[in-house]
């Protein structure tokens, strides 16, 4: 075996054990948040890592959920997230009670500074909270922005990106998103 094979060997091996140490990390978080919570489902592939998350009654997270950033989550009671939805909080995101998130939804209450005199990586994030009301859905795909307060009561239709706030019992579709009808 040569050095270039062993320290291959090596980073492979560091790798792992990063991957388990990540793994465990988050498991360990789900547990904590378990303990609170005795009632939060979820199917597996879950991922959290943000500073502080609450969980109300019966929250159900599907698999493959992500749950990222130093800011906080509030996820009341009887809320459902869909497969592979990821929530990305610098400062606040928060769930009302009863609300739907369908699968692949993106929702982050940040974005990047763009300034030309400067690269966007290099540049300070930006967040403003998001707020998503009680008895919302979310179709499929759809993408809320940072400083987005979703009213009671909406529907934002598969693949909308909402970029404006919205009135209560609106249905949005559309990027962005733009109301289309109330509930009847």
């Amino acid at each position: 075996m040569t050095l270039k094979d062993l320290g291959r060997a090596l980073f492979q091996q560091v790798a792992l054990l990063e991957r388990i140490r990540y793994s465990l990390h988050c498991r360990r978080n789900l547990w904590s948040a378990a303990i609170r919570e005795p009632s939060l489902r979820h199917k597996g592939g879950l991922q959290l890592s943000v500073a502080s998350i609450s969980f109300g009654k019966k929250v159900s997270l599907n698999r493959g959920v992500v749950i990222f950033g130093p800011g906080k989550v509030l996820i009341e009671s009887n809320v459902a997230i869909g497969d592979y939805t990821i929530i990305g909080a610098a400062e606040s995101v928060s769930i009302g009670e009863g609300s739907l998130i369908a699968a692949q939804c993106y929702i982050i209450d940040s974005d990047h500074g763009i300034m030309k005199s400067s690269k966007v990586r290099d540049q300070n994030l930006f967040s403003d909270p998001v707020i998503i009301g009680r008895d919302v859905w979310l179709g499929c795909g759809v993408r809320v922005l940072k400083g987005v307060h979703i009213a009671d009561g909406c529907i934002i239709g598969a693949g909308a990106v909402v970029t404006r706030s919205t009135v209560p019992y609106g249905i949005y579709a559309g990027v962005p998103a733009k109301k289309i009808g109330e509930r009847p």
